[in-house]
């Protein structure tokens, strides 16, 4: 055999290991840069490389539900000229999946002979009565027990759920006269506009707590009842003027419209691929609730411990209002006091444990602080609800614990710090001291029944 030789020595003992072995040179492709093929044969076939011109199919995953589907409304109800403290019963249209429903809210007043005419501090939200809004669903199964106009409002607020974290007074199509904590003497004093938005939908992002409404021998049902009396009067709950009504009427009307997500199509077409959609919300079966309670272990002041009843789900929120023994007032806010003494009747630090464990301690500067910033409400503290971008006086919320990571309302997010409880879990108020005109504390609670934890914290 023909031996090569090398002058390089380094290329000939390369070339003696490959005789010894029975090595061979074959011939390499040239390169031509990037991506050129390596030395050895091509391969066999190209089915399954990255170039090849028929790629072996991937099945599509299946389009989510809210992408596949599309938001819709449509009108429940007009009603018009409605009669205090009488209750209506709206059988809502069916649908494919419920997600909220809005109050749109006429106050129309004729004030010819000129009255000075105010709202009461709960104003013009209070129009509806203080047990003036509920929901039932199809199973007859209460979504919101009876809550008031003003307790709708701070919903609105203070939720992170569909559409709810905005202070309706902020709305484009807000409307009041007289302004919040003032007098007016026009033609049309003591009329308003505004929206206000009932909570069904957890959340929007996979559709998470919307419900099923397509039986109409079955409806979701919404029942309104106005204020016992369009009057004045002191009470602030139940009187939606202070001192003067209009001269001459009050009319209330209102249109209820309904948001829902319409049934997708089994499969969207998209140039020669079919891909399946996701045919309902997420969790479906999932439920949000309003629960209120009302606390009058605070009467007359002292440290009125007291204990929440509304447990055994997951809770997302908690709403406080403390109200006071003179007509309903609730407490009033001073600037300029003293560090965590602008309320006289909340205590100036508040403390709140679970099971025993106290895990928020919250002093009433710094709550108002992170209340502010966690929703955007930076105009300060209002006696009057109806003062865009403020804080209510007397209203408290854990959102900024218990709805979030961030410094912000987001119902998009997943269920951070959302509070899990059973039917056994103490939620205690203790070691507060309430000053002496306290009177009692309302307690609004969001829960939410997921039918698994997996697609509630997904």
């Amino acid at each position: 055999m023909t031996q090569h030789l090398f002058h390089d020595p380094r290329l000939d003992e390369v070339a003696k290991i490959a005789r010894r072995y029975g090595m061979k040179l074959s011939n390499v492709p040239l390169s031509s840069g990037i991506g050129a093929p390596a030395p050895g044969e091509a391969p066999g076939s190209l089915v399954n490389s990255p170039i090849s011109a028929t790629p072996s199919k991937q099945t599509a995953a299946a389009i989510p539900f809210t992408r596949g589907s599309t938001l819709a409304t449509m009108q429940d109800a007009q009603l018009n000229n409605m009669t205090p403290g009488q209750p209506i019963e709206i059988n809502l249209q069916t649908n494919a999946y419920l997600e909220y429903i809005t109050l749109d809210t006429s106050i129309v007043a004729v004030n010819t002979d000129a009255n000075e005419v105010s709202w009461q501090a709960d104003g013009p939200f209070n129009i509806w009565g203080i047990s003036g809004i509920q929901l039932v669903d199809s199973a007859n199964l209460p979504l919101i027990t009876p809550i008031s106009g003003f307790k709708l409002a701070q919903l609105n607020k203070f939720l992170c759920d569909t559409d709810q974290f905005f202070d309706p007074a902020s709305d484009s199509g807000f409307f009041m006269d007289p302004l919040p904590g003032a007098a007016s003497e026009t033609l049309v004093a003591g009329s308003a506009n505004f929206r206000l938005v009932i909570p069904v939908e957890v959340r929007r992002r996979d559709a998470l707590g919307a419900i099923t409404n397509s039986d109409a021998g079955k409806p979701v049902r919404l029942t309104l009842t106005p204020a016992a009396s369009f009057a004045a009067g002191a009470d602030t709950q139940n009187n939606v003027y202070v001192t003067n009504a209009p001269a001459t009427s009050v009319t209330l009307n209102v249109q209820v419209f309904q948001t829902y997500w319409t049934q997708p199509p089994q499969v969207i077409v998209s140039g020669s691929q079919s891909t399946a959609t996701v045919a309902s919300p997420a969790g479906l079966g999932t439920l949000g609730f309003i629960r209120s309670e009302l606390h009058k272990e605070i009467l007359g002041g002292g440290d009125g411990p007291f204990q929440l009843t509304s447990v055994g789900l997951i809770i997302s929120n908690l709403i406080w209002t403390l109200r006071l023994s003179t007509d309903n007032e609730r407490d009033a806010y001073t600037n300029g006091s003293a560090i965590n003494g602008g309320y006289a009747n909340w205590p100036a630090v508040f403390h709140f444990n679970v099971n025993d464990f106290n895990t928020l301690s919250l002093g009433q500067d710094n709550w108002l602080y992170e209340m502010s910033r966690f929703y955007g409400l930076r105009n300060g503290v209002s006696a009057v609800a109806g003062t865009p971008g403020t804080l209510d006086a007397g209203v408290f919320t854990f959102g900024p614990w218990w709805s979030g990571m961030f410094n912000a309302a987001d119902n998009f997010s997943t269920a951070n710090q959302f509070l899990a409880t059973e039917s056994g879990t103490k939620l205690q108020s203790v070691n507060n001291i309430w000053g002496t005109d306290s009177a009692s504390v309302s307690v609004d609670v969001r829960t939410i029944r997921p039918i698994s934890g997996a697609t509630l914290y997904a």
